[in-house]
């Protein structure tokens, strides 16, 4: 029993002697830093992708004889930069091969592709890549989105207003409507021989675009 006791407290002090060992060390080699002191502040940088699945475009255009034409197209990707829950830049691919018409007007299909109108043979995509985000007061739009777009090489300065909301998901969905005179990037209707009379009928060179943009839950990175 003696020995027993006596063993317990030899186990003991170790025990005690190691441990003031180790603060000591942790003390003097490792500086504990307390919560709340001057810690570097981590500012929070999102990133997302554009969902192509649940984004698109629908564009519309007018003819002298009050005749129109609808559709849609497709993104190829797109991606950007999220800074404190608000959207600062990007880049966006359109698929310019995905172009259809609601009626299946398979004639003016064949005429966006072709070399009168956007080549996409040569130039299958068209690029838009955002230069500037400001908040603005008009209404009901909360920004302006001005960007440069891209299309059979040619590329020209846009600017359109644009609703930019995160949802609960950490998604952001985004829309935008742009008057794009196609005649900035050498695209007019007149002339053409794949769609019968349509050039003589065109009122003007404007295509109107809707666009409407679903992103992927942003993943949150850290800079320093």
């Amino acid at each position: 029993m003696k020995y027993t006791i006596i063993s317990i407290l030899i186990i003991g002090i170790l025990v005690l002697g190691g441990f003031y060992f180790y603060k000591s060390k942790a003390g003097k080699d490792i500086p504990m830093i307390q919560q709340g002191s001057d810690l570097p502040k981590p500012t929070p940088v999102g990133t997302f992708e554009v969902d192509t699945n649940k984004s698109n475009i629908n564009w519309s255009l007018e003819t002298s004889d009050t005749k129109s034409y609808k559709g849609t197209a497709k993104f190829a990707s797109g991606k950007g930069t999220i800074k404190d829950g608000i959207v600062t830049g990007g880049s966006f691919e359109v698929d310019l091969n995905s172009i259809k018409e609601n009626n299946n007007a398979d004639k003016l299909e064949v005429y966006f592709k072709s070399v009168e109108f956007f080549n996409t043979e040569i130039y299958p995509t068209a690029k838009f890549e955002i230069t500037k985000i400001s908040k603005t007061p008009i209404t009901p739009a909360d920004y302006t989105v001005t960007g440069n777009l891209t299309l059979k090489g040619i590329t020209k300065e846009v600017t359109f207003p644009a609703i930019i909301s995160k949802q609960k998901d950490s998604t952001f969905i985004a829309s935008g409507d742009v008057d794009m005179d196609t005649s900035l990037w050498g695209i007019k209707y007149g002339g053409n021989s794949l769609f019968g009379s349509l050039g003589d009928k065109a009122g003007s060179n404007s295509v109107k675009l809707s666009l409407f943009i679903v992103t992927r839950p942003v993943t949150e990175e850290v800079s320093e």
